[in-house]
C-alpha cells in the first residue's frame, strides 16, 4: 500500500475555490513566457542592432506605463472582465504583429505585451480578493506559484526550441493559441457579478441588501407579534 501524501502537498492540490484561478494563471503564464522569451530575438533579427532593441523596448515600456496607470479609469468605465479580455486580446495582436510585420510596429507589440502583463496581474489580484477568503489565501497563493512555475519552466524552453529548430514564427503562433485558451477559460469561469467560484457557504452568506432587509423586517414582525 502506497504511503499517504504529505499534508502540505494534500493542501496544495485540494479541490477548492482557488484551483480554477491557479489554472488560469498557469495558462496565461505559458503564453506570456513563450512570447517574452523569443520577442527580443525577433526584434534583434528585424533591426539588426542591439541598441535599436534597447530603444524599442524603452519606447514600448513607456507606452505600457501610460496604459497601466490608467487601469483604474478603464475599470470604472468597463467591467473588469472586459478589461482583462482587452489585455489578452492585445497579447494576441502582439503575436500577430511579430509574425506579419517588421520593425515599424514592433514598438506596439512590446507595449501590448507589457500592458497585458501588468493589467492581468492587477485585475487577477482583485478577483482573488473578491473570491478567496483569508483562510484560503495562503494555500491559493502557493498553488498559483506552482502553476506559474511549471508554465515558466516549459514555456521558454519550448519557445527557444521552436524558434531555432522549426520556424521562427511558430512560437508566436503557439503563444497566441495559449493566450486565446486563457481567454476562453477565463470566460468559462464567468468571473464577475455572479460569484460562481464561491463555496456554497459563502454564497448563502452573500445575500443582497433587499433580502437582508426583508429577513430583518420579518424577524422584527415576529418579535412584535410574540409580545
Amino acid at each position: 500500500m502506497l504511503p499517504n501524501r504529505p499534508h502540505a502537498i494534500r493542501q496544495l492540490f485540494r479541490d477548492d475555490v482557488g484551483r480554477d484561478l491557479a489554472r488560469l494563471g498557469g495558462l496565461e503564464g505559458l503564453g506570456r513566457s513563450m512570447l517574452v522569451t523569443v520577442l527580443p530575438l525577433s526584434v534583434l533579427a528585424s533591426l539588426g542592432s542591439k541598441s535599436a532593441v534597447t530603444y524599442v523596448y524603452f519606447a514600448g515600456s513607456c507606452l505600457a506605463l501610460l496604459a497601466t496607470l490608467n487601469v483604474e479609469r478603464l475599470e470604472t468605465r468597463l467591467a473588469r472582465r472586459w478589461v482583462i479580455t482587452a489585455a489578452l486580446t492585445g497579447a494576441v495582436i502582439a503575436n500577430a504583429i511579430v509574425i506579419a510585420t517588421d520593425s515599424p510596429f514592433l514598438v506596439i507589440a512590446v507595449a501590448l505585451v507589457n500592458t497585458q502583463s501588468a493589467i492581468f496581474a492587477v485585475l487577477i489580484s482583485l478577483f482573488i480578493m473578491d473570491y478567496i477568503g483569508k483562510r484560503d489565501l495562503v494555500r491559493n497563493e502557493g498553488r498559483r506559484m506552482v502553476h506559474n512555475g511549471i508554465a515558466w519552466m516549459i514555456g521558454p524552453l519550448l519557445a527557444i526550441t521552436l524558434y531555432t529548430e522549426v520556424a521562427h514564427w511558430l512560437p508566436f503562433l503557439v503563444s497566441a493559441g495559449a493566450t486565446m485558451a486563457t481567454m476562453a477559460y477565463f470566460w468559462r469561469l464567468r468571473l464577475g457579478p455572479n460569484p460562481v467560484l464561491l463555496p456554497r457557504s459563502r454564497l448563502h452568506r452573500r445575500r443582497s441588501p433587499t433580502s437582508r432587509a426583508i429577513s430583518g423586517s420579518a424577524i422584527s414582525g415576529s418579535r412584535t407579534a410574540s409580545r
